[in-house]
Formats: structure tokens, C-alpha cells, sequence
């Protein structure tokens, strides 16, 4: 399981909403990452190190840690996190990620293929109560 580091409050956003920060790496070679636990909290962004390879970001979920869906919206939509083409903090599309127990964050294409990462990737997922 990933790593949690809990931030202090009023850490930039001006209001009291607790927050945590959860790594999730993405091995070599790989396009999905590690499994992390988010607890009921809601993913609002995702800092990406040097190194990622070109990709757009989506979100699968689990209820279980086996079976695993990608996350899409009430009209069937995919929210992804794009223009992402090397380090730099991302912010995510809020609502959807609230589904399931444990994520996954897996690198695409822009037809929602995966894309290996030629060197792993250790993600920083934000995210708030």
C-alpha cells in the first residue's frame, strides 16, 4: 500500500478542509500505478516528478484490490487529467473519484490506451476531506 502524509490545515487553500498526500509510483515499464487507499478523501490534484513520459492520467477503482474499473462520470464520460508533458502539480476533476475504496492512477493515451513509463514515476496524490 502507498504511503500517506497528512498536511496541516490552511495549507494554501484558505479554509480548514483537512489534507493528505498519498504516493503512488508507477514502476518502469509499467502504466499502472500502486494501489493507494484514499479513505473517503476526495483526489483534487496529483504532482508529477521529471522524467514522465508523455501521457494523460485516468483513475480505475476497486472495491476489492482485484477486480478493477476505470472511474467514469454519471454521462459515461472518462475525467482524465491531460496536457501533462513532465513535472508539475495537475489538478484533477473532483466528483468521480470518490467511487470505490482503493485507486489506481494508470498513464494513457489519448484513446484511453496505456502508456509505459520508460522510467518509474513516484506521484504525489493530493487530495482533501
Amino acid at each position: 500500500m502507498a504511503k500517506t502524509v497528512k498536511l496541516p490545515q490552511n495549507a494554501g487553500r484558505g479554509d480548514d478542509a483537512p489534507r493528505a498526500v498519498f504516493s503512488a509510483k508507477i514502476d518502469a515499464g509499467k502504466s499502472v500505478s500502486e494501489v493507494i487507499n484514499p479513505s473517503g478523501a476526495t483526489i483534487v490534484g496529483i504532482i508529477v516528478p521529471a522524467g514522465w513520459t508523455a501521457a494523460r492520467i485516468q483513475f480505475e477503482t476497486s472495491v476489492d484490490g482485484t477486480t478493477w474499473y476505470t472511474i467514469k462520470t454519471q454521462t459515461g464520460e472518462i475525467p482524465q487529467v491531460t496536457g501533462i508533458t513532465g513535472a508539475g502539480a495537475y489538478a484533477v476533476p473532483v466528483g468521480p473519484l470518490l467511487a470505490g475504496v482503493f485507486i489506481r492512477i494508470a498513464s494513457v493515451n489519448d484513446g484511453g490506451l496505456p502508456v509505459n513509463q520508460v522510467s518509474a514515476a513516484a506521484l504525489q496524490v493530493v487530495a482533501v476531506q
